[in-house]
């Protein structure tokens, strides 16, 4: 049960860091966006946890670690931060929450595991609410002009989050660290890695009056979206499995419309939230025997 409403506040800290990236790009830019992310939650986590810190062994782990962090904290949200720049953050919310779906089709693929009846369907359910969702917002005013590489940015997201899903629960186990550890090392090691996209694309350091607007955004960004955020899907990852825990995406939109409305007057229709409650019981279908 605790694991449960762990999920479903995961969804709810998720769906909030769609808008706020909306918000802090145009200030400081997508690249600088992910790097203050990790660099806020990895502060955030070792801060968190000085009673208790996580041992650490670097060492033979350094390449998985460099996979982890890429896959799971650069990559996908530069790429989500980058369309936020074209496309209304509802959108991408929607769009990110076809992980699951994708992280089925790969388990299935990659190590030849079929899901069950059951989490099929939930699946193909939740996918469906999304997809209905997504065919809806034509006749949403606010959503007029899409930008299909935009969203084309947001599915590769997806899929590269849903990759750093499997690789995780799969490599978690050889790695001589508790999945806290992994969690703080990963993020430490992506801040580092980060820096790689500002230093490609010469983008300087934003500058303090660029940051201050926005600061109490990326501070939330950072601290609970990537930080605490992470520590509750690391604790159903290692519960759950990737299939199961990365359909916490699909409550995503929920929370992530409720979040576009307060932050940024996004409209809501029924269509949308009709949909919605497709999302909802495919992903309580996916975790049903969890």
């Amino acid at each position: 049960m605790f694991n449960l409403f762990c999920y479903f506040i995961l969804g709810m800290i998720w769906g909030s860091s769609f808008p706020l990236m909306k918000i802090i790009t145009p200030y400081i830019g997508a690249s600088w966006v992910i790097e203050f992310r990790s660099i806020f939650g990895a502060i955030f986590l070792s801060l968190l946890l000085i009673p208790k810190f996580p041992k650490i062994q670097i060492g033979n782990n350094l390449h998985k670690l460099v996979i982890i962090s890429t896959c799971k904290f650069v990559l996908p949200f530069l790429l989500v931060a980058k369309a936020s720049e074209s496309i209304p953050a509802s959108i991408i919310a929607v769009l990110f929450s076809t992980g699951p779906l994708l992280s089925a089709a790969l388990t299935t693929i990659l190590e030849k595991k079929r899901p069950s009846k059951t989490k099929l369907l939930g699946l193909l359910l939740g996918f469906s609410g999304v997809a209905f969702l997504l065919l809806g917002l034509d006749n949403n005013p606010a959503h007029a002009n899409n930008d299909i590489y935009s969203m084309a940015l947001v599915v590769l997201a997806a899929l590269i989050y849903a990759v750093g899903g499997i690789y995780t629960h799969n490599v978690s186990h050889s790695i001589k660290m508790n999945p806290t550890g992994i969690l703080v090392s990963g993020l430490w090691t992506a801040s580092i890695i980060g820096l790689i996209f500002p230093l490609i694309t010469n983008k300087d350091v934003p500058e303090l009056k660029s940051l201050m607007p926005v600061l109490p955004h990326l501070i939330s960004l950072g601290c609970l979206s990537t930080g605490f955020a992470n520590l509750l899907y690391f604790r159903l990852l290692k519960a759950w499995g990737a299939v199961s825990a990365i359909s916490v995406v699909f409550t995503v939109p929920v929370f992530g419309m409720f979040w576009c409305n307060v932050l940024l007057n996004e409209i809501i229709t029924l269509n949308m939230l009709v949909c919605c409650v497709l999302v909802i019981i495919g992903s309580l279908l996916v975790i049903s025997k969890q």
